[in-house]
Parts: structure tokens; C-alpha cells; sequence
């Protein structure tokens, strides 16, 4: 009995299909925001594109993302980019989630640059096999904390792996 036990955990063991490999993800969506300056708020609207890239293996996901795209601010247009480092896992319902920490962030305005950091925090659901439906929010504080800023982010995705 306890050799078919084994034999039985032995089969198990050694049947299951273990992938790995590196992807690389487009990204093309819409951005909300909310920017907090000195007193004064401001929401920014606008698109969004850029990728995410990385290695999966068992479920994990570790990668890095790039974000870019030109927000809308009251009458003003910004130029808001992103580079992030992110790990995340996908269920095998085809939902997914991440977290990750925003290493490089910046706002060009007309005659200012601001940057700073933060965290990201998202989420994904498989609508067909190659497309993704994407939900992320960041909190991000440039300049040591003068400006703060909550956005969030739904796009789709196209992940290809390799």
C-alpha cells in the first residue's frame, strides 16, 4: 500500500509540466489622476502606452514596465513617464496580480521637470488567450513629497511569451 502511495506521489511528482520563459507584454490604455501641489488639486486625464517585460516561471511573474503618455491637467498638458519593477502571480483562473516599486517617475511641464517614486499595485484578467485586461493604481510623491499623486491605469495587453 505505501509503495503505491509513493509510486502514485513519485508520478506526480515527476508528470508535472513546468514552464519558464521570458515575455514581453505591450500596453496601450487610459490614465486618471489626482495630483495634490502645495494646496491645490488637480485631476489629469489622458492616454497611456509602453510594455512590460520579464520572466515567468510556476505562476511568478518578475519584470520591469515603461509607461508613457502626455495627461491632460486643468488647461495644461504633461508629459508623465514611468519605469517600474514589479513581481505578481497568475492564477490559474486567468486572473493575475502584481506589485511592484516605481524606481523612476517624471512630469514634464512647460517649464519644469519634477521626479520621484512610489508603488504600483495591479491587476489582470484574461479576456481571449492573448489579450489582457488591466487595472494598476500608483501612489507616487515627486519631489520629496511636494507634489502626490493617485492614478489609475486601465488598459489592454498583448503578452507574448517566448
Amino acid at each position: 500500500m505505501i509503495s503505491r502511495i509513493l509510486g502514485l506521489i513519485f508520478v506526480m511528482i515527476f508528470s508535472l509540466r513546468v514552464s519558464a520563459g521570458v515575455f514581453i507584454e505591450p500596453v496601450l490604455g487610459y490614465a486618471m489622476g489626482n495630483q495634490e501641489e502645495s494646496s491645490a488639486k488637480n485631476d489629469s486625464t489622458g492616454l497611456m502606452y509602453g510594455g512590460r517585460g520579464g520572466f515567468s516561471t510556476l505562476g511568478f511573474d518578475l519584470g520591469v514596465e515603461y509607461l508613457m503618455g502626455e495627461l491632460e491637467k486643468s488647461s495644461a498638458k504633461e508629459d508623465h513617464t514611468y519605469i517600474s519593477a514589479y513581481a505578481g502571480y497568475s492564477l490559474p483562473i486567468m486572473l493575475a496580480f502584481r506589485a511592484g516599486y516605481v524606481f523612476s517617475s517624471t512630469i514634464k511641464r512647460t517649464a519644469t521637470e519634477v521626479t520621484g517614486n512610489g508603488l504600483s499595485f495591479g491587476a489582470s484578467y484574461s479576456i481571449m488567450p492573448f489579450v489582457k485586461l488591466n487595472f494598476d493604481y500608483k501612489k507616487l510623491d515627486y519631489n520629496s513629497g511636494a507634489v502626490k499623486d493617485n492614478e489609475m491605469f486601465f488598459s489592454l495587453s498583448a503578452p507574448i511569451g517566448f
